[in-house]
């Protein structure tokens, strides 16, 4: 092998080291490229899982929240419905209440709203037709009974459109003690009670 020959195969041998060297450098760094994009991905991947763990979870809890909330009001609906229908079905009981039953109550709640003096008593129509023709006295006599001395009631010769009850007229100061009145009053002081009772 000349001279020339042997410096040709030595700058070739060098060259070939060195194009190793460099191919291997880029091998390395291309596989630790590669791994470090695979953890990157793997940690997108995972915070990406959990994100989306996390939202679903929010929206089940959500979507529990808004069911138990429209179960809630759902029965606080049928609960009022119920309740509402009770009274409706006293108001319509008093209205039906005739002769002996119609009279009793009458003076019992005159009894218990009446002032302790002189007043009138008025009916509508039908109810004046329903009054025994003892009613004024028997009214007077429970009041007396109740420790209301001052108290008389006569029936007035003025009717007036309600549906049923009557009022008291005391020289223009009125209580109204329809039956719609009465029923409105006991569900202001009354529906607790009821409620208790259908639902406890």
């Amino acid at each position: 092998m000349t001279g020339l020959e042997k410096i040709l195969s030595g700058i070739k041998e060098e060259s070939e080291a060195k194009a190793k060297e460099i191919l291997d450098e880029a091998a390395s760094e291309a596989a630790k490229f590669a791994e470090d994009t695979a953890k990157e991905a793997e940690g997108k991947v995972s915070e990406i899982k959990k994100q989306g763990q996390a939202k679903a979870a929010d929206i089940k809890k959500r979507g529990d929240s808004a069911a138990d909330l429209i179960k809630r009001k759902t029965l606080l609906s049928a609960k009022q419905e119920i309740i509402s229908s009770i009274f409706d079905e006293a108001y319509d009981k008093l209205l039906k209440l005739d002769g002996a039953a119609y009279n009793d109550f009458c003076i019992k709640v005159a009894v218990k709203n009446a002032q302790d003096k002189a007043g009138a008593i008025i009916f509508n129509k039908d109810g004046k037709t329903k009054l025994s023709s003892d009613f004024e006295s028997k009214v007077n006599a429970a009041l007396k009974a109740a420790g209301k001395n001052n108290a008389k009631l006569c029936i007035s010769d003025e009717v007036r459109d309600i549906k049923g009850g009557f009022i008291l007229s005391y020289d223009g100061i009125e209580e109204n003690c329809t039956f719609e009145a009465l029923i409105d009053s006991a569900k202001e002081t009354k529906i607790d009670a009821v409620a208790k009772i259908l639902f406890n």
